[in-house]
């Protein structure tokens, strides 16, 4: 906690940025996807961005509505979450897995691109 207290006062006039960021793993090449980052929303505040990352239940909240959504679609995923990660497992009709991918969030000040 103390290291966000630090990190809050280093950056106090940046703006806030909640980072999704997914890894993908290709189970039949047996080989990692490139990772992806995606910009979730911007806050004025450390603390506000802090407040905003999904919980453990609030992640697993948003997984049942993407599983029932695709599977509405036909689509097979499994969904399971440890910790503040979401993993998901996604499959053929046959039930044979094809790819999974692991799921976190993260707070960074404007001027860090974890892109680069």
């Amino acid at each position: 906690m103390m290291i966000l207290f630090f990190a809050s006062q280093a950056y106090p006039e940046n703006t806030w940025i909640l980072w999704q960021k997914s890894l993908g793993i290709d189970l039949l090449l047996h080989s990692n996807l490139p990772i992806q980052w995606d910009i979730v929303e911007a806050f004025p505040k450390y603390e506000d961005c802090i407040r905003k990352l999904p919980s453990h239940d609030k992640l697993i909240e948003m997984a049942k509505r993407v599983n029932d959504a695709r599977a509405a679609k036909g689509e097979i995923i499994d969904t399971e979450v440890l910790g503040e990660t979401e993993i998901s497992t996604f499959k053929f009709s046959d039930g044979r897995p094809y790819m999974r991918t692991h799921t976190d969030y993260l707070c960074l000040p404007d001027t860090i691109d974890p892109r680069k």
